[in-house]
């Protein structure tokens, strides 16, 4: 019995892990998710029972959102272009 508990505890920390790196990157808890092949609710039960997890996930939220993703630069040209031609447009 004990054995058992211990790897499901295991399991359980390495698909945690698996998920915050995956958060780290994207800051997007929905694709991390599925990423990681977890559903969204337990990562909010983990981050409830667990202020270990809590900390984690905050700490990933920081990484995620002080680094810009990769698509953002490519959203931001073409926000940019969007606004050179609007600009063109006006009389």
């Amino acid at each position: 019995m004990q054995f058992e508990a211990t790897f499901a505890h295991r399991r359980q920390l390495a698909k945690q892990q698996a998920f915050l790196s995956i958060f780290a990157e994207s800051g997007n808890i929905l694709t991390s998710t599925q990423r990681a092949g977890i559903s969204r609710q337990l990562v909010y039960y983990w981050r409830e029972i667990s202020p270990a997890f809590e900390r984690q996930l905050n700490d990933a939220a920081d990484i995620a959102f002080k680094s810009p993703p990769a698509a953002l630069p490519g959203k931001v040209s073409k926000m940019r272009r969007q606004a050179q031609t609007a600009r063109r447009a006006r009389p």
